[in-house]
């Protein structure tokens, strides 16, 4: 009778072969788990969801119906004017974003973190009542043609604001607090 922990080689190959398919195969695995699928879970707005799907936007690399990690660091520009938008929803995968123009669509308002690294945000020509904070190193902002009734607090960095056609009625000193000597 033969002990249960006895192996022939056949067996030892065999088992020596899975293991190393395994060990191949985990950091695959481990890499595609951090792709980011293009669905209505991710991206819920189905405007923005088939800009993304379309091969002739951001060079085709969302037409397969996933984001890779690359991908995404790769993104540094989004131009998305009159797509008929509402929801901006999912903009928080594309942290390498510095610029950002979603002029001309049906937005309400804005994700409440936009991308930290976004130096120019063109947001003019929709529907929205606020703006949510402004990342720090914003350079420039375009927020003309909507129904804004007060800014938040401007970053110090800030060179260039479009603000009119708007229900301001002042500008606050505490929506710009420039750098103190």
């Amino acid at each position: 009778m033969k002990n249960a922990f006895q192996f022939s080689g056949k067996k030892i190959g065999s088992l020596l072969l899975v293991i190393c398919m395994v060990l191949i195969l985990l950091p695959t695995t481990a890499f595609a788990a951090s792709d980011i699928t293009i669905d209505a879970t991710n991206f819920p707005d189905t405007n923005f969801r088939d800009w993304l799907l379309d091969s002739k936007n951001l060079a085709g690399i969302g037409a397969d119906g996933k984001l890779t990690e690359a991908e995404i660091d790769s993104v540094t520009s989004l131009n998305v004017p009159q797509e008929s938008i509402e929801s901006l929803a999912g903009i928080e995968h594309f942290t390498a974003l510095t610029t950002l123009n979603c002029s001309l669509n049906w937005l309400t308002e804005l994700p409440a973190a936009l991308p930290a690294g976004l130096t120019n945000l063109d947001c003019s020509n929709n529907s929205l009542t606020a703006l949510p904070a402004l990342p720090t190193g914003l350079k420039n902002l375009y927020c003309e043609d909507n129904q804004l009734s007060v800014l938040p607090t401007l970053p110090s960095g800030l060179t260039y604001l479009r603000c009119s056609v708007n229900r301001l009625t002042a500008l606050s000193s505490s929506a710009h607090q420039p750098d103190r000597p």
